[in-house]
This record gives C-alpha cells, structure tokens and sequence, in this order.
C-alpha cells in the first residue's frame, strides 16, 4: 500500500553472471514497474 491506496507491480530480479569479480557477483538489480493504470498514477502523484 502506498499512502493507503493499494498498488499493483510487476517486478523482475536480474543478476550478473559469470563475472570475474567477487563485487560484481553480488549484485542483484530489481526493477518494478506498475501493473495497471491505476498503480501507474499513485507513482507518478508521489
């Protein structure tokens, strides 16, 4: 919930593989996005 509306995402988890550095093997990159048009406006209005 945000500010008490509730919102709908699509979220997705990436990763870096077979990289030689141990840093860069650690990290992950989450992306969400809104799932309808209504979550889309609640994000845009923060």
């Amino acid at each position: 919930m945000v500010n008490g509306q509730l919102v709908q995402t699509l979220s997705t988890v990436m990763r870096f593989d077979k990289v030689v550095n141990v840093t860069m093997a650690e990290i992950r990159v989450e992306l969400i996005f809104p799932a309808d048009d209504e979550s889309e406006a609640v994000f845009r209005a923060l």
